[in-house]
């Protein structure tokens, strides 16, 4: 049915247009994380792909969007060799952090930070670790120092 200038949409007109495709991508252990840089991490082994998420840069560390649409990103990681870390996802290249966590933690520190945000196809995600202290390494546990991308769809 067509809609008209100044008609109103009740919530039963909307469609939603969800195709929730997911991808999850995870570091194997052993990258260093220099103290006081801002270093991406690098999601070298897959779990699951999903045609949406283009991946390209060192070792896998940009994730491109190919779709507009709402987007969930949650990036996990545990490393060994520092007591405080920040953990941050960000936007483009040189872009701004959307969503950062700060975490201190005696032995093994782990982190992790999510958001739900509508992006444009085109738009260019990295995570990036951060400590203080001396070097530090990825902690190969498993896939706990992971990044999992999300398409949740749009609105009609």
């Amino acid at each position: 049915m067509p809609f008209f200038a100044g008609q109103k949409l009740r919530a039963s007109d909307l469609i939603a247009l969800s195709i929730d495709a997911h991808g999850r991508w995870y570091a194997p252990g052993g990258q260093s994380i220099a103290a006081s840089t801002d270093t991406p991490l690098q999601f070298n082994n897959i779990t699951t792909a999903t045609p949406l998420v283009t991946v390209t840069g060192t070792g896998n560390s940009i994730f491109t969007l190919q779709r507009d649409g709402v987007w969930e990103i949650h990036a996990g990681i545990r490393h060994n060799g520092a007591n405080v870390l920040q953990l941050s996802i960000y936007e483009g290249a040189g872009g701004f952090s959307l969503a950062a966590l700060r975490a201190s933690d005696s032995g093994t520190p782990t982190a992790a930070c999510s958001l739900n945000r509508y992006f444009t196809a085109g738009s260019a995600i990295r995570v990036n670790a951060w400590h203080p202290t001396t070097a530090a390494t990825v902690s190969s546990t498993g896939e706990s120092t992971h990044l999992d991308i999300t398409y949740r769809g749009m609105w009609l």
